[in-house]
């Protein structure tokens, strides 16, 4: 129901779990065939993959996106001007 209260429809709160089980899932098989580096490796990616979901979901830091919006900027992708229409979008509602 948290999913559902931050401002998501039944069905992409069903979707975002369904995610994070599928990734899950995936960690349990990888971990169980995986030397004790490789399992380091996963166990990294893992987290950042968790963490990005959880970003895009809404989760973290009240809807912030810090390492999402981070990324953004270290690819020079036009961050001042999607912030600023966003803010737009949201102003003109």
């Amino acid at each position: 129901y948290q999913l559902i209260r931050a401002g998501f429809s039944h069905r992409q709160a069903v979707i975002i779990i369904y995610c994070f089980s599928a990734v899950f899932g995936l960690l349990a098989i990888l971990f169980a065939r995986a030397s004790l580096f490789v399992s380091l490796l996963v166990a990294i990616v893992a987290f950042l993959l968790i963490h990005i979901l959880a970003e895009f979901a809404g989760l973290v830091m009240g809807g912030k996106r810090p390492l999402v919006d981070s990324v953004l900027k270290l690819l020079k992708i036009d961050y001042k001007r999607k912030k600023a229409k966003e803010q737009e979008d949201s102003s003109s509602l």
